[in-house]
């Protein structure tokens, strides 16, 4: 009996015990460090400053540790004391998470993040609370797997999705992003200043928003689009690169423009406002179509084969340069027939004419309401949120 109880009791005694993987946070020098596992890690980072108490929180319902610098206050929780980050004293994050599905959130002001999700479909917010009072610069990489991607409002803000279908948001950056969408199908949209946005391999969808944006569609069938809405400010240089692409105009832009597929900044004229400024894009040669808008548009194709569309509403004036197949479209429909000298016209409206143009059209002096009503148009996508919910 005697003999049995002690092989019981070392029996009890060499009983492993499994600790629970968690993410590790800890602070030193304005930095806070967090390590993701090789599992699912959800990090949230905010910043507390009431009830005397002033430190950077780290929630991971996942699980979480404190390292140094940091202390345990609450279930899943740490917080890091420091000073509240200003313009003239920010605060950054370096965050390195394994190969799960990861979704990182930064809630608070003035903190600098650099986020690598590595493999896994990662959700990962620079900046999640709109615009920031306090600016940082986030350079955020997802690492292979289908991620979804945004960032802050600071200078020189990085975004690389890496392999896989990407989608990308940077509206909070007003001061221009860099994004490189990575092979895959990525979606990217820009923010309100200059951006240079790459989409790289895989037939990608990309739009400039706001500013003059260098886009260039990498490999790949892609679609381009250089603003949205009626903020057309800044002249967009677009490039197709290889593949068969197609410039789309922003389908909620109801002026008649000119587009011309020939290397001329000269692109994206409005001819409904008599004082209206040039806007100067360039939609270079390397793009092979061209989708225009509600109104009436001018669309020049280039020397290569180009698909020339009228868009969602009113009638295109197309043309190309010789050996060029000219398809034109009247209200969303094509047509394989190389262009004629002239095309049938709508009731009610004059013969469009595909020889190719001498010169642009003349604008007129008023703006013409477009004759068929105005289907609803798609508005930019916002941010997509990460499936957590911020703490207080």
């Amino acid at each position: 009996m005697r003999l049995a109880a002690a092989v019981a009791a070392v029996t009890c005694l060499a009983a492993p015990t499994v600790a629970s993987a968690s993410s590790t946070v800890s602070f030193s020098g304005r930095t806070l460090t967090i390590t993701g596992t090789a599992g699912a890690d959800k990090p949230q980072v905010g910043y507390r400053d009431y009830g005397g108490s002033q430190g950077f929180t780290v929630y991971d319902g996942t699980g979480i540790t404190a390292g140094g610098g940091c202390a345990s206050s609450g279930t899943n929780e740490v917080t890091c004391a420091g000073a509240k980050p200003t313009a003239g004293n920010l605060a950054f994050a370096s965050v390195t998470l394994g190969g799960g599905n990861d979704e990182y959130s930064n809630y608070a002001d003035g903190i600098a993040d650099t986020v690598d999700g590595g493999d896994g479909a990662d959700k990962l917010n620079g900046r999640v609370a709109g615009d920031s009072v306090v600016p940082a610069t986030d350079h955020i990489t997802g690492g292979a797997g289908n991620d979804e991607l945004s960032a802050g409002s600071g200078d020189g803000t990085t975004c690389d999705g890496g392999s896989g279908d990407d989608y990308i948001r940077c509206f909070y950056v007003t001061n221009g992003v860099t994004v490189t969408g990575g092979p895959g199908r990525d979606d990217i949209g820009g923010g309100d200043g200059p951006d240079t946005l790459g989409g790289d391999g895989g037939n990608d969808k990309i739009s400039g928003g706001g500013g003059g944006d260098a886009i260039h569609g990498g490999d790949g069938d892609d679609e381009l689009t250089g603003d949205y809405g009626e903020d057309k400010a800044g002249a967009d240089d677009v490039h197709g690169d290889a593949g068969t692409d197609t410039f789309v105009e922003d389908r909620n832009w109801d002026r008649r423009q000119f587009w011309s597929l020939d290397d001329v900044a000269n692109d994206g004229a409005d001819f409904s406002d008599a004082g209206a400024a040039d806007e100067g894009d360039n939609v270079h040669s390397d793009v092979e179509n061209v989708t225009g808008g509600y109104d009436d548009d001018t669309i020049v194709g280039s020397d290569g084969p180009n698909k020339l569309s009228g868009g969602s509403l009113g009638d295109a004036r197309c043309s190309g340069a010789p050996a060029t197949t000219r398809w034109w479209a009247r209200a969303a429909t094509t047509s394989s027939t190389p262009a004629r000298a002239s095309t049938p016209s709508r009731p009610g409206a004059a013969t469009t004419s595909c020889a190719p143009p001498t010169a642009k059209p003349t604008r007129s002096a008023a703006a013409s309401a477009p004759t068929s009503p105005r289907s609803t148009g798609s508005t930019p996508s916002t941010p997509r949120t990460t499936a957590t919910t911020a703490r207080p």
